[in-house]
Protein backbone atom coordinates (compact mmCIF):
# COMPACT_ATOMS: atom_id res chain seq x y z
CA UNK A 1 0.00 0.00 0.00
CA UNK A 2 3.00 2.10 0.82
CA UNK A 3 4.46 1.53 -2.32
CA UNK A 4 1.14 2.29 -4.44
CA UNK A 5 1.07 5.45 -2.21
CA UNK A 6 3.92 6.64 -3.04
CA UNK A 7 3.76 5.99 -6.64
CA UNK A 8 0.64 7.67 -7.38
CA UNK A 9 2.53 10.76 -5.97
CA UNK A 10 6.04 10.99 -7.50
CA UNK A 11 2.88 10.51 -10.73
CA UNK A 12 0.85 13.28 -10.00
CA UNK A 13 3.74 14.95 -9.01
CA UNK A 14 5.63 14.29 -12.86
CA UNK A 15 2.07 14.87 -14.33
CA UNK A 16 1.84 18.25 -12.94
CA UNK A 17 5.26 19.20 -14.03
CA UNK A 18 5.01 18.27 -17.45
CA UNK A 19 1.38 19.22 -18.09
CA UNK A 20 1.94 22.78 -17.27
CA UNK A 21 2.24 24.58 -20.74
CA UNK A 22 6.09 25.86 -21.21
CA UNK A 23 4.97 29.93 -20.43
CA UNK A 24 6.54 32.07 -22.90
CA UNK A 25 6.40 35.76 -22.17
CA UNK A 26 3.95 37.36 -24.04
CA UNK A 27 5.38 41.07 -25.46
CA UNK A 28 2.69 43.47 -27.04
CA UNK A 29 3.46 46.78 -28.75
CA UNK A 30 2.49 50.24 -27.10
CA UNK A 31 -1.04 50.34 -27.26
CA UNK A 32 -1.44 46.55 -26.53
CA UNK A 33 -1.65 44.44 -23.50
CA UNK A 34 -1.49 40.51 -23.06
CA UNK A 35 -5.04 39.27 -22.48
CA UNK A 36 -6.00 37.22 -19.38
CA UNK A 37 -3.94 33.79 -20.09
CA UNK A 38 -0.91 35.76 -21.78
CA UNK A 39 -1.83 33.84 -25.66
CA UNK A 40 -2.60 36.85 -27.96
CA UNK A 41 -2.25 40.89 -27.25
CA UNK A 42 -5.52 43.05 -27.05
CA UNK A 43 -5.80 46.48 -28.33
CA UNK A 44 -6.85 48.85 -25.66
CA UNK A 45 -8.03 51.84 -26.87
CA UNK A 46 -8.90 49.67 -30.34
CA UNK A 47 -10.94 46.68 -30.73
CA UNK A 48 -7.70 44.81 -32.42
CA UNK A 49 -6.03 41.05 -31.43
CA UNK A 50 -2.56 40.28 -32.51
CA UNK A 51 -0.03 37.65 -31.89
CA UNK A 52 2.49 37.87 -29.05
CA UNK A 53 6.45 38.82 -29.53
CA UNK A 54 5.40 39.84 -32.84
CA UNK A 55 8.47 42.21 -33.63
CA UNK A 56 7.50 45.77 -34.30
CA UNK A 57 8.94 48.15 -37.42
CA UNK A 58 10.19 51.18 -37.01
CA UNK A 59 8.07 54.05 -39.31
CA UNK A 60 9.19 55.43 -42.14
CA UNK A 61 10.66 59.24 -41.47
CA UNK A 62 9.88 61.51 -44.45
CA UNK A 63 10.04 64.63 -45.04
CA UNK A 64 8.81 67.16 -47.71
CA UNK A 65 5.39 67.06 -49.73
CA UNK A 66 4.67 63.18 -48.37
CA UNK A 67 1.67 61.90 -49.60
CA UNK A 68 1.92 59.09 -48.17
CA UNK A 69 4.55 55.51 -47.57
CA UNK A 70 4.56 52.89 -50.09
CA UNK A 71 6.01 49.36 -49.05
CA UNK A 72 6.32 47.28 -52.04
CA UNK A 73 9.00 44.36 -53.31
CA UNK A 74 11.61 47.06 -53.94
CA UNK A 75 11.32 48.18 -50.46
CA UNK A 76 9.72 50.75 -47.92
CA UNK A 77 9.21 54.73 -49.50
CA UNK A 78 8.09 57.99 -49.07
CA UNK A 79 5.56 59.62 -51.82
CA UNK A 80 3.90 62.05 -53.12
CA UNK A 81 0.95 61.43 -55.40
CA UNK A 82 -1.36 64.31 -57.52
CA UNK A 83 -4.44 62.71 -58.99
CA UNK A 84 -3.85 59.26 -57.99
CA UNK A 85 -0.60 59.12 -59.81
CA UNK A 86 2.94 58.67 -58.38
CA UNK A 87 5.47 61.67 -58.78
CA UNK A 88 7.49 61.13 -56.96
CA UNK A 89 9.23 58.42 -54.21
CA UNK A 90 11.98 58.49 -52.42
CA UNK A 91 14.21 56.83 -49.40
CA UNK A 92 12.61 56.92 -45.92
CA UNK A 93 15.14 58.77 -43.84
CA UNK A 94 15.84 56.39 -41.25
CA UNK A 95 16.93 53.99 -43.57
CA UNK A 96 19.46 52.49 -41.09
CA UNK A 97 16.93 51.82 -38.38
CA UNK A 98 15.32 49.67 -41.49
CA UNK A 99 18.08 47.79 -42.61
CA UNK A 100 18.86 46.91 -38.94
CA UNK A 101 15.37 45.48 -38.56
CA UNK A 102 15.59 43.56 -41.56
CA UNK A 103 18.85 42.26 -40.53
CA UNK A 104 17.23 41.10 -37.31
CA UNK A 105 14.16 39.88 -38.86
CA UNK A 106 14.95 38.74 -42.56
CA UNK A 107 11.50 37.23 -42.71
CA UNK A 108 9.90 40.50 -42.74
CA UNK A 109 11.99 42.08 -45.87
CA UNK A 110 9.73 42.96 -48.63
Amino acid sequence: MKLLLQSFMVASCFISIFSKPLSKECKCWDGYQPNDNGSECVGVLILHVMQCNIPQAPRCKCSGDVSGILSDKTGIWCTTYKSGKELKRWECENKTEWQKFFEKHPEYKP
